[in-house]
């Protein structure tokens, strides 16, 4: 593995186990409550939460995509890199999904 790539995937590591405020050069407020998971936060809209967690989840499964299309680039294992195709997939799947409930009008802005 190149010096290079290595630095790369390792620096798309470490960005998608940093809390996402954290990430983003925010502060997440007092009215909001964060969920955890594996060393990542979300912080999540008590007025909102359902579109909290579509908002949150597409950063997250963007450097899931980002980490699995290096893993296919610099990658030698033949499992890992099958599991990240089939991670490229179902994750932007998923970000399409999230992506089309945000944008029906009922989802814009505001509680349900």
């Amino acid at each position: 593995m190149k010096m290079k790539g290595l630095a790369t995937f390792t620096a798309l590591l470490l960005a998608a186990c940093a809390p996402q405020a954290q990430r983003e050069g925010q502060e997440s407020s007092g009215r909001n409550s964060e969920a955890t998971h594996g060393g990542m936060s979300m912080s999540v809209d008590p007025a909102d939460p359902d579109r909290s967690f579509a908002a949150g989840m597409i950063p997250h499964h963007r450097d899931a995509v980002r980490m699995a299309e290096e893993q296919l680039r610099l990658g030698r294992d033949p499992e890992l890199r099958a599991m990240a195709a089939k991670i490229i997939k179902d994750q932007q799947g998923e970000i399409d999904q999230l992506e089309r409930w945000l944008a029906k009008p009922e989802h814009k802005g505001g509680k349900q």
